[in-house]
């Protein structure tokens, strides 16, 4: 077991996080000038107030990926545990969390604030992935995109996310969709809106098996929750507009938008106790 300092840089907690697999931040701030990555079968736990402030242009975490990873065949079996990231340190766009062609991830009482710009969770082209009482507060819009969620759900497309070294042609952008999502007990405050997705692929693609119990949504700008192209979807014990989306539009790999056909909508959704808004 190996343990984090505040202060280490970046570059030293990146060693450790590739070294060691189990690993426990003691409380502090922890600057981070760049992004920490987090490799397969890693057990992660943070102190009481550990406090990760951005202060670079890029994201705050990132799980392993590369242009070369496809499917679900990218870091696996992962528990993040605690820790309260400050994104708005630094003025530009920028995701926090990056979970792409992953397998088995759990982020637990993970408190997320002042996302700039896009999304304070990626999901994107992954597999069981568990976001369970976390906190996304304090999200910001670029101007004249208010479109932006706080926990995305996506498809690996060349428009929708930057891969570091990847082209149009890369493997790793195979419009790989999710499946089995679970958020749980988490809240949302003061943000554009809450969960979901604003693109769909061209092709009749589905996220899956997409669960959200017991969210709150306060302050929040557009829609709480926002179902596009994802079939078997349950919703339960949650507040705030729920927009079940029978969009035409989509978009192709390369981010051009396309029209669907007629049969092209979600299917499958249950939602108990809750009106549609």
């Amino acid at each position: 077991m190996a343990i984090v300092k505040p202060s280490m840089t970046a570059t030293q907690i990146n060693k450790y996080l590739k070294k060691y697999r189990i690993i426990t931040f003691e409380s502090g701030t922890y600057i981070l000038k760049k992004p920490l990555i987090v490799y397969s079968n890693t057990t992660i736990n943070c102190q009481p107030n550990v406090i990760f402030r951005r202060e670079h242009a890029g994201r705050m975490l990132l799980l392993d990926v590369d242009d070369s990873t496809t499917k679900y065949n990218g870091t696996h079996d992962v528990v993040w545990t605690g820790g309260k990231f400050i994104a708005n340190t630094n003025s530009n766009d920028a995701i926090v969390i990056v979970i792409c062609h992953c397998k088995n991830i759990k982020f637990e009482n993970v408190i997320i604030n002042g996302c700039v710009g896009l999304h304070s969770f990626e999901i994107n082209s992954s597999q069981n992935v568990q976001i369970i009482n976390c906190t996304m507060m304090n999200q910001t819009s670029r101007e004249g995109e208010d479109h932006k969620e706080a926990i995305q759900i996506d498809f690996c497309y060349k428009g929708g996310l930057s891969l570091e070294g990847a082209t149009e042609r890369s493997p790793c952008y195979d419009n790989q969709h999710c499946d089995k999502i679970l958020i749980d007990h988490c809240s949302f405050i003061n943000c554009p809106n809450g969960i979901g997705t604003h693109t769909v692929s061209e092709k009749a693609d589905y996220h899956t098996n997409i669960a959200i119990k017991d969210c709150t949504f306060t302050n929040i700008a557009k829609n709480a929750i926002r179902l596009l192209g994802m079939k078997k979807v349950s919703i339960s014990g949650c507040n705030g507009k729920i927009l079940i989306d029978k969009s035409r539009k989509g978009y192709k790999s390369s981010g051009d938008k396309v029209t669907l056909n007629e049969a092209r909508r979600n299917v499958e959704v249950t939602i108990d106790n809750i009106e549609i808004a």
